[in-house]
């Protein structure tokens, strides 16, 4: 009977040797190159709005091994603390809402850990310094509102529009915007400001009084009272960008029930169009970029289509249409919304300054 002959390769010699010495089976698992894994920790705090949906994908050859920590404020300090003392870290990655109250903490651990590379993701940017193992990535407060205010303009055009083709007599009423004066930085006001007038040039805004009742609203028709006015032309909506106490909120649903916002305190209200927060895939990205060996340092700040929130279905399809083509613009190039602002008529930019405080 013929048998298939079988190549002798020094792989048979091996075990061969194994068997004659009397060591038993080789461990073949252990003869296989072994490759080093990096480790990772991805801490998320008070459960950031862009943990939702958050997917983490490896590379093919899976060159990162991680654990996601779900940490309080109280907890977060120690937490990271125990895991760069007792892990054997290569990369730390922290992802909050507002990275402005971590920055000292963050930025001491980056440099007393100079060999972990360190990624801070927040929606609102803290003051970081540049360091070779440390990378910042938020969003664009300035170009967010700039955003918002586009899309306020937009949503002011269409109500006029709307107003024109429906007036039996022709007479239309421009539509009126309230805007409660706000402690939110000068920069993200005007940049509100400029993408507003930019969208809308006849956009006509009037101040709110304060929750105590004092006037901010002269020069308007109608005696001005708190969060009002009486046999003044209604409210289309209003905009804020501060938190707001139980009263004032009181008094605004009192007005409108459409409300905007191009802060981070939204108070309850439940706002048409106000900031939303970095893409979830940034997690992934950092990840990504680490495993890949192509992480780079740096500050960064940017906007992309969640960057912010639109409630689409009390909104026209014109300002979803336009969110989709204006977060491309933002994006894809710098947007100078100073010069824009800039740009304003100077009576425009005066009423600002006198009236709401902004300039």
């Amino acid at each position: 009977m013929n048998r298939t002959s079988k190549p002798f390769t020094a792989f048979t010699v091996i075990l061969a040797l194994g068997f004659a010495a009397g060591c038993g089976a080789p461990d073949l698992a252990a003869m296989r190159p072994q490759v080093s894994k990096s480790s990772a920790a991805i801490f998320y705090v008070d459960h950031p709005s862009m943990e939702s949906g958050t997917g983490l994908n490896h590379d093919e050859e899976g060159r990162m091994v991680y654990k996601t920590i779900d940490v309080s404020t109280g907890d977060f300090e120690t937490q990271i603390a125990s895991a760069l003392t007792n892990d054997d870290l290569n990369f730390v990655v922290v992802v909050v809402d507002n990275a402005a109250p971590y920055s000292t903490f963050l930025s001491q651990l980056a440099q007393k850990y100079a060999d972990i590379h360190f990624e801070v993701l927040s929606d609102q940017p803290g003051t970081f310094p540049s360091l070779q193992n440390l990378r910042t990535v938020s969003a664009n407060p300035d170009l967010v509102a700039y955003g918002i205010g586009y899309l306020v303009g937009t949503y002011l055009s269409w109500l006029a529009t709307k107003a024109t083709v429906s007036s039996t007599y022709g007479m239309v009423v421009q539509p009126t915007l309230g805007y409660v004066k706000s402690t939110a930085p000068k920069d993200q006001q005007e940049a509100f400001f400029a993408g507003l007038y930019t969208a809308d040039a006849s956009a006509q805004v009037v101040p709110l009084a304060s929750s105590s009742g004092t006037s901010a609203s002269q020069g308007y028709p109608g005696s001005s009272t708190a969060f009002g006015y009486v046999n003044a032309l209604p409210l289309s909506g209003v905009v804020y960008s501060s938190a707001l106490s139980k009263s004032t909120i009181a008094a605004l649903a009192s007005q409108t029930n459409t409300f905007f916002s191009f802060g981070d305190e939204f108070s309850g209200l439940p706002c048409l169009i106000r900031p939303g927060h970095l893409s979830p895939t940034e997690v992934s990205d950092a990840i990504s970029a680490a495993e890949r060996g192509q992480w780079q340092p740096g500050n960064e700040e940017k906007i992309d289509f969640s960057s912010i929130a639109l409630q689409t279905s009390a909104l026209p399809p014109s300002v979803s249409e336009m969110w989709g083509s204006l977060q491309t613009t933002l994006s894809t190039s710098t947007t100078d919304w100073r010069q824009k602002f800039e740009q304003l008529p100077t009576q425009t930019r005066s009423m600002l300054s006198t009236q709401f405080g902004s300039t």
